[in-house]
């Protein structure tokens, strides 16, 4: 969208641009929403894949009247957002001091764009992308059950505010 941006657009499909994204929005965060708790349904009740689908969305949208930070849909958004941040900090924290001992040796900005060139088109990654990628899959492996746990005590509070 961008690019079409820098070349000259209408703005006819300016317009259709921005629509479009609205809607990409709008279609995830239905999905977000029936599939909130559809895991921890799936798993922990009897119920087929689409009776769990089914559940997960009412489970989401329960307790309708509450105020807004005490109902499950938007805990489950908080978190579901804290963690991606949480996530991307700690990722910009792995491969920044990398990036640094990467460029140390650079004076310029026209070899730092030829030092990326060169690193993208290398055939094999060097030592320094491995331990980064390494580091960035540990990381990675360590929050992920954080995000598990977190989804699964909002199950469960859910379930008892629902009353089942």
């Amino acid at each position: 969208m961008v690019a079409l941006l820098a070349s000259g657009i209408s703005v006819f499909s300016l317009l259709l641009y921005l629509l479009i994204g609205a809607f990409m929005v709008y279609m995830n965060a239905r999905l977000f929403i029936n599939f909130l708790f559809w895991e921890q349904t799936t798993a922990f009740d009897d119920n087929g894949t689409l009776l769990a689908l089914r559940e997960s969305k009412e489970l989401a949208r329960c307790v309708p009247d509450a105020p807004r930070l005490d109902r499950p849909l938007y805990r489950g958004a908080i978190i579901a957002s804290l963690w991606v941040l949480l996530l991307l900090f700690l990722l910009i924290g792995v491969q920044f001091p990398i990036t640094l001992i990467r460029l140390s040796s650079v004076e310029n900005p026209e070899q730092a764009m030829a030092l990326m060139q060169a690193l993208s088109q290398a055939k094999t990654p060097d030592a320094l992308m491995i331990a980064s990628d390494i580091i960035s899959a540990i990381v990675n492996l360590i929050l992920r059950p954080l995000l598990a746990a977190a989804f699964i005590v909002l199950y469960y509070v859910a379930k008892a505010r629902r009353g089942t």
